[in-house]
């Protein structure tokens, strides 16, 4: 259940809403400022008549104490949908695909997180699981019981081969959220082209990178970093060699960051060893 195993995750992100950077188009009702203006919604402002203004928007109480026609725009409130796509393949299970520590654990972590706040503010969630065997995919839904389902559907997933997930954010419906969770060695160029796509339609996109500690820190004995998926050489790895591999390495995260926001947008690096809460708050507060 989502609620033993993430108990504490989703106590911590109570109350926490996900504000939208982008406006929605007109939908469902939620809780996004809408493109369209209608009858419907909320007052949000108001000014003089211009000719092809749909008559029910008149102020009749301004008209009568001014004598001058002004209509009333009305912030219709719609829900944008929120998809989550994460990367399910070999290189995500570094180093181990427990929850605490390893790439994978931190990447089902946060699916479960960002879904209960998308769920919390009123919007439908659905997720993609790219892995070797396919695409896990549970559709957008905001029915009672959906984190409990993404948090054991993704819980029973294991990382494996190699799959790219350029193909899954083309499936994906326009003018969504979507949030795409991954270590950055996949067909991240193909990626992109799909967010580009997306963000041109009205898509709020997020990027976010997992790295591991391991990673980042020294390894107490030489080794050979292997990606299992074949894109990248091996690197050896050891006290003498460490400076130039971290160099290479975080000049990677670099241009993938650059890479990203160049095509609108966003990037967050997540460490998968640092508290869970604190990575989403840093998603949904940019």
């Amino acid at each position: 259940m989502a609620s033993d195993r993430y108990g504490a995750l989703l106590d911590a992100l109570h109350g926490l809403r996900w504000p939208a950077r982008r406006r929605a188009a007109g939908g469902v009702s939620g809780s996004h400022a809408a493109r369209q203006r209608g009858p419907g919604g909320e007052f949000a402002e108001v000014r003089p008549y211009r000719q092809g203004d749909d008559p029910r928007q008149l102020d009749w109480r301004v008209l009568a104490r001014t004598d001058r026609p002004y209509v009333r725009l009305l912030d219709d409130r719609v829900a944008r949908a929120t998809w989550l796509v994460l990367d399910a393949t070999a290189s995500m299970a570094y180093p181990s695909a427990d929850v605490a520590t390893g790439k994978w654990g931190m990447a089902r972590a946060l699916a479960v997180g960002l879904a209960s706040v998308a769920v919390a503010g009123g919007d439908p969630v659905g997720v993609m699981a790219v892995h070797a065997g396919g695409v896990l995919r549970l559709d957008a839904a905001m029915r009672r019981g959906v984190v409990a389902e993404v948090a054991t559907r993704l819980d029973a997933l294991r990382c494996d081969g190699e799959a790219p997930l350029a193909p899954a954010l083309a499936m994906l419906p326009p003018r969504a959220r979507v949030v795409v969770c991954t270590d950055g060695l996949a067909d991240a160029a193909a990626q992109r082209r799909e967010a580009a796509r997306h963000v041109a339609g009205g898509a709020e996109v997020t990027c976010v990178q997992l790295v591991a500690r391991e990673e980042l820190t020294p390894p107490a004995q030489p080794e050979t970093a292997r990606d299992p998926e074949g894109g990248f050489p091996d690197q050896r790895r050891d006290a003498a060699g460490w400076p130039a591999y971290l160099a290479r390495f975080e000049a990677f995260r670099g241009a993938e960051a650059a890479a990203w926001r160049a095509v609108g947008a966003r990037w967050v690096e997540v460490r998968a060893d640092e508290a869970p809460a604190d990575a989403v708050r840093r998603v949904v507060r940019g």
